[in-house]
């Protein structure tokens, strides 16, 4: 084995922190021994001559665990925090969707007749999405109130004198309409 080998491998085990442990509880044993039984433990003389060697290794190996163990509580610290802080982002964001979800039931139960026969062209085709004009003012209440959304904002096409684009419920409203056992996961193509 070659000598730095030698030196790196032990520098790796002394400064592995349960090394370090056992190294500070050795040192501060050594110490704080009482003296009669370090006579019988024939290390009196040897602690006396090494003392200053062995306090410094104590220092050394506990000042190493105090920065460790301050480490690791930072981490954990900051990783409670983070969660803390994904947790409260959570419940905003469901207490964000719920008074969604109410503004929409609420609009719903408040519709104008037009409106009203729009979304009944949605339940009456039992889908979630239809053709609808995008200039029409009632398709364009129904999409401020929360109820509709383009389905591709960007195409537009004219259909019989008219011009169409596909709209879908929002799933607060589909919750609504449809009830939370039937919101549909597929949309279903149909054209007026």
């Amino acid at each position: 084995m070659q000598p730095f080998q030698f030196l790196s491998q032990l520098i790796d085990l002394v400064t592995r922190k349960e090394t370090t442990a056992i190294i500070m509880c050795a040192c501060a044993l050594i110490l704080w021994l009482p003296e009669q039984m370090a006579q019988w433990l024939h290390i009196h003389e040897w602690r006396n001559q090494y003392g200053h060697m062995i306090g410094f290794a104590f220092l050394v190996s506990f000042s190493s665990l105090v920065v460790v163990i301050s480490k690791r509580a930072f981490t954990a610290g900051v990783y409670m925090f983070e969660l803390r802080k994904k947790k409260r982002m959570r419940q905003r964001q469901a207490a964000q969707e719920r008074a969604k979800e109410e503004r929409v039931k609420q609009t719903l139960q408040t519709l104008t007749e037009n409106e009203q026969e729009i979304i009944s062209r949605y339940m009456n085709k039992g889908t979630i999405q239809q053709f609808l004009d995008p200039y029409n003012p009632v398709t364009g209440r129904l999409i401020d109130k929360g109820v509709l959304v383009a389905l591709h904002p960007d195409v537009i096409f004219p259909s019989g004198g008219h011009y169409c684009q596909s709209f879908v419920l929002t799933p607060p409203a589909i919750k609504h309409l449809y009830g939370d056992h039937e919101i549909r996961s597929c949309l279903l193509y149909t054209s007026d």
